[in-house]
């Protein structure tokens, strides 16, 4: 009967759909756990070396990725550039340093591998709006009151 022909035929045309549909959604969850995985070796990766190596070909290079993906993907995930990530960790690192150590910012640019101090000073002022003497001096004004 061509009735029953044509329901069989419109049942496997679902079913076939529907395994594309799979297929898809597959596809993408596998997708997402490969960018998460490259997130977390990359931060992971940031963690461990941003104090001496703040260049994105390195760590585009461990991952055995571009550069322009490892920033796609830096981007989708953490919401900012890879190369703003690394900046940021750096910044909160010299933050610290400067509210719970005595270096001076000459010894803290050194322990952060930046290559001048003025360039450290020029560098952590775009990014906090003060200087490390004003941050350090707010910062110890705030614990005092």
């Amino acid at each position: 009967n061509i009735d029953i022909l044509r329901a069989l035929l419109y049942l496997i045309l679902s079913l076939l759909g529907n395994c594309e549909l799979k297929a898809l959604k597959n596809s993408e969850q596998k997708k997402i756990i490969i960018i998460n995985r490259y997130i977390e070796s990359f931060t992971s990766l940031v963690g461990a070396n941003f104090m001496t190596k703040r260049d994105l070909p390195f760590y585009a290079d461990k991952l055995f990725i571009t550069t322009n993906y490892l920033n796609k993907i830096a981007k989708e995930v953490l919401g900012s550039s890879a190369k703003r990530y690394i900046l940021n960790k750096t910044i909160r690192e010299s933050q610290n340093l400067l509210r719970y150590t005595d270096l001076s910012i000459a010894e803290i640019s050194d322990k952060l591998h930046i290559e001048t101090p003025s360039y450290f000073v020029r560098m952590f002022r775009k990014y906090t709006g003060m200087t490390p003497k004003e941050f350090r001096n707010n910062f110890h004004s705030e614990k005092t009151v």
